[in-house]
């Protein structure tokens, strides 16, 4: 539910693509090249947050922004250690939500090398 209204608040803005599992996620990447990540550290992942980031990084998908959301103030610190760009807690506050995506496509977050 909270994917559905995320992408609905979303889409008057940006192009949206939403996975559910992250098994698909990787994947649908690599076929999209979106220009952002945008995940949940917490969601009913068969792998854990840190997995998906290590499998996007050693991956052609590498060079793209991942922001990160949490309801668990602690995934701020796991975020940066796992490499996301950014952290939003949950609640998210939509503002900052905003800010953080347009921050992430106006600067180059990844270097290729």
């Amino acid at each position: 539910m909270v994917l559905e209204a995320l992408s609905l608040v979303l889409t008057d803005k940006y192009e949206v693509y939403t996975v559910s599992q992250s098994k698909k996620l990787i994947g649908a990447v690599e076929s999209i090249h979106p220009d952002i990540v945008l995940m949940s550290a917490e969601m009913h992942w068969q792998f854990d947050g840190n997995l998906i980031l290590q499998s996007l990084f050693s991956k052609t998908v590498k060079t793209i922004p991942v922001i990160m959301m949490s309801a668990n103030p602690a995934d701020s610190e796991s975020a940066k250690a796992w490499g996301a760009d950014s952290f939003l807690p949950k609640p998210l506050d939509l503002n900052e939500l905003y800010y953080q995506l347009e921050k992430c496509t106006k600067m180059t977050c990844r270097s290729t090398a």
